[in-house]
């Protein structure tokens, strides 16, 4: 999904699972955040804060253009010193929350009832001492969605879809990457990828 985003009424979802930084996100720090496959909310990637050390701070960010109510929700992870090393998140470089310790996947809602472009950004800050758990933060399934009031908006629903199996012990399935293999004419149309499993 390209930024910044100008389309009132609609939503984009940033799952991470094409393994890569969507386009117009911006990393600073060193090391920066990374896509990473061992601790996920959601399919095979999510993302992970750089491996900073003490005082250290890493930072993830994009930027969105509106006319009307934005709202920005995301699932978080957190295994730090608690009370001192902290997962941040700011809109336009004002914090919002913050979390450290041990957070097990939590999903959280921001809201912007401002027009214009606005800065989302997670950041992962260390204090002068001390490194516990994990000693990182993960973001995962990411998703900015555009409110109106405009009953003829039309919206961008996310769906995943399970089918029953004969085994809990068999092979993973891979995507299923046409919707036409649903039959044809396809109820999933509009359907890029479909997650078996």
């Amino acid at each position: 999904c390209p930024n910044p985003m100008t389309i009132p009424g609609t939503s984009a979802t940033y799952n991470f699972e094409t393994n890569s930084v969507p386009a117009g996100w911006t990393r600073s720090g060193s090391p920066q955040w990374s896509v990473t496959t061992g601790t996920v909310h959601g399919g095979t990637y999510g993302m992970r804060s750089g491996a900073i050390g003490d005082n250290g701070s890493t930072g993830l960010s994009f930027t969105a253009s509106t006319s009307t109510t934005l709202t920005v929700s995301f699932w978080l992870r957190t295994s730090t010193e608690s009370g001192y090393d902290f997962l941040r998140f700011y809109i336009d470089g004002v914090q919002q929350n913050r979390w450290s310790g041990t957070v097990g996947w939590t999903q959280v809602s921001y809201t912007v009832n401002t027009a214009g472009s606005h800065t989302f950004e997670w950041r992962y800050t260390k204090d002068g001492s001390v490194a516990s758990g994990s000693d990182t933060v993960w973001v995962d399934e990411a998703r900015s969605e555009v409110l109106t009031r405009e009953p003829s908006d039309k919206r961008h629903v996310p769906v995943r879809i399970w089918y029953p199996a004969d085994s809990t012990t068999a092979p993973r399935a891979p995507y299923i990457l046409r919707a036409e293999e649903f039959g044809t004419p396809s109820p999933f149309a509009k359907v890029g990828h479909v997650m078996t499993h």
